[in-house]
């Protein structure tokens, strides 16, 4: 026996045969334009809603009414008036350095005898004196 060529679906005698020129496929371009249109709209209405979003987000931190308090604030506090001191230099010594630190201030003597450091308290005016004297090692 030969196999023979066979469709698998018997067709109807009275239909059309389906893939001919006869039949029309509905194209549905109505609704394809409709579905395009709908999701233009969609993505249109999220970009607004997030432009809003970042509008408002940026008038919160600009803060209009905060911009003129910063403005009036001075940047620095005004320095105190300090009054006048006199600080006595140990005999034969020199400066070596000063340096401030809040309301303090501190000199640093040497001299042949060792260092002498001294503080100065230019609010209340109080002085402090240390002397560190130099160490001779004989070996």
């Amino acid at each position: 026996m030969m196999p023979q060529d066979e469709k698998v679906t018997p067709q109807n005698e009275g239909a059309a045969v389906s893939g001919g020129d006869d039949e029309a496929v509905p194209s549905h371009t109505g609704m394809k334009v409709l579905v395009i249109g709908l999701g233009i709209a969609i993505l249109a209405m999220v970009g607004l809603m997030v432009y809003k979003i970042s509008e408002r987000a940026a008038q919160s931190l600009m803060g209009e009414g905060d911009t003129e308090a910063v403005a009036t604030a001075p940047v620095m506090a005004p320095a105190q008036s300090y009054g006048d001191y006199q600080i006595e230099r140990p005999a034969g010594a020199t400066l070596v350095s000063v340096t401030g630190q809040g309301a303090e201030l501190v000199f640093h003597f040497r001299s042949n005898a060792g260092d002498t450091i001294i503080t100065l308290n230019r609010v209340t005016g109080e002085q402090a004196k240390v002397d560190v004297p130099l160490v001779w090692q004989d070996k």
